[in-house]
């Protein structure tokens, strides 16, 4: 329609054919013939596909006819204009099932599908199926930076994508040392014959002495499995509340009461408020919540339990525990305590003479190669020992003298008795 008609012609009001095809200018005018084209394509396109489907099944057998079938008829749409295309909703559970499952077809069946899909009709192609190798997870795992590997460890909280909370933290059985989500609901199930589980389930359900005396047990089952986990040296902790992320083992505490897993932070604000408290235990005054907590774990095997509480008396930090984990340390200390320990005023002289090998390892551990005290034994290392020393007992190369000079003659006898000490150990094993 190029031809350009003035408006003062006759042609204007013409009514016969012009001869060139009508082209319309909105959508409206062709909405009609789109429609019943659109409806046409969809025909051929489901009619082809259960073509395929069929010459599938037949050719290996592993399609079923429920699989293979496609409903036209569902995939028809009402075309009304300006509205959207609405679908008919389809209360048939089965029906979905079907279409669910015709769709979780093998890679190997796809390919074939798209060889038969270019051969026989060049126009009508499959689209590609896009794997996604690496799904996104619904539950975001907590950062495990900053810990070591293989020591106890307390986990996070899981959260999921949404940022709610995920209500998966497993309580620990007193008898089969299993963890269960439902300790409760276990407990009831399978030990309602033990004694203690017996006389927390014959209170009613919501009462305050049933909730009371189960998580009594909880709490011990939970501390038997810390008690474990500590001793072995791995896993995980299960406390009484878990942290917003990963905390190292040595930051929690059992109650002595209640052995229930506490932070050091929070744990006299618990002792104060402990539901399995004694009346007796209320007394005025200042108490050392941590040290008195500290006997709730038993000694490592080889270990005396006097002893243990002597060196629990200790103040817990670096130094407390580095002697924990050395052998020789703990070895020197249960010596001074086997000469001294009948007496009280001794107590903090064995904890000293300890403390003083804790710093020095500590100190050796920065500067020197030197990890264990009984590389700080062997003649090779003697020069290694020396530096560590002087750093400790602050040693001025300038005025040549020590800041503290009976420290480093009190470390020197120490390494003196735990060398005798290593050489009688030696002597006895052969």
């Amino acid at each position: 329609m190029t031809k350009l008609i003035n408006y003062g012609s006759d042609e204007l009001y013409d009514s016969s054919g012009s001869g060139e095809e009508y082209v319309p200018w909105c959508s409206d005018d062709s909405s009609l013939d789109t429609d019943k084209s659109c409806v046409t394509e969809s025909k051929d396109l489901k009619s082809f596909l259960l073509k395929s489907f069929t010459d599938l099944s037949d050719e290996d057998g592993s399609l079923s006819a429920a699989e293979a079938s496609v409903n036209v008829e569902d995939s028809k749409q009402t075309f009304t204009r300006g509205r959207s295309p609405t679908r008919k909703k389809k209360s048939d559970s089965k029906r979905k099932r079907q279409r669910c499952s015709s769709s979780n077809l093998t890679s190997e069946k796809l390919s074939k599908l798209k060889k038969i899909s270019n051969s026989s009709s060049p126009s009508l192609k499959l689209a590609p199926v896009v794997v996604d190798e690496n799904p996104p997870v619904g539950v975001i795992a907590p950062s495990t930076s900053g810990l070591s590997d293989g020591s106890p460890s307390v986990p996070a909280v899981c959260k999921n994508r949404s940022g709610s909370r995920m209500y998966n933290k497993k309580q620990y059985c007193l008898y089969c040392k299993k963890g269960f989500i439902k300790i409760s609901r276990h407990l009831e199930r399978a030990h309602y014959n033990k004694p203690d589980v017996a006389q927390a389930i014959a209170f009613p359900k919501g009462s305050k002495k049933r909730r009371l005396l189960l998580d009594h047990l909880r709490n011990r089952g939970n501390f038997a499995h810390n008690v474990e986990v500590l001793h072995t040296g791995s896993g995980n902790l299960v406390p009484r509340k878990l942290p917003g992320k990963v905390s190292q083992a040595e930051n929690f505490l059992h109650c002595i009461f209640c052995q229930g897993l506490f932070t050091r932070k929070v744990l006299w604000r618990h002792i104060k408020t402990c539901k399995f408290k004694s009346n007796l235990e209320n007394k005025t005054g200042k108490t050392r919540v941590q040290s008195l907590c500290a006997f709730a774990v038993p000694p490592p095997p080889g270990v005396k339990e006097e002893f243990w509480k002597v060196l629990n008396n200790m103040n817990k930090d670096e130094i407390f525990l580095t002697i924990k984990s050395e052998t020789f340390i703990l070895e020197y200390g249960e010596h001074l305590f086997n000469r001294l320990g009948h007496d009280g005023g001794k107590h903090e002289y064995i904890r000293q003479k300890m403390r003083e090998l804790g710093r020095l390892l500590i100190c050796s551990r920065k500067m020197t190669p030197l990890m264990t005290i009984e590389d700080h034994i062997m003649p090779k290392n003697f020069m290694h020992v020396v530096k560590a020393v002087k750093h400790l007992a602050g040693y001025s190369t300038e005025t040549n003298t020590y800041k503290c000079p009976s420290l480093a003659l009190k470390i020197g006898y120490s390494l003196t008795k735990i060398a005798q000490l290593a050489e009688s150990r030696a002597n006895v094993q052969g």
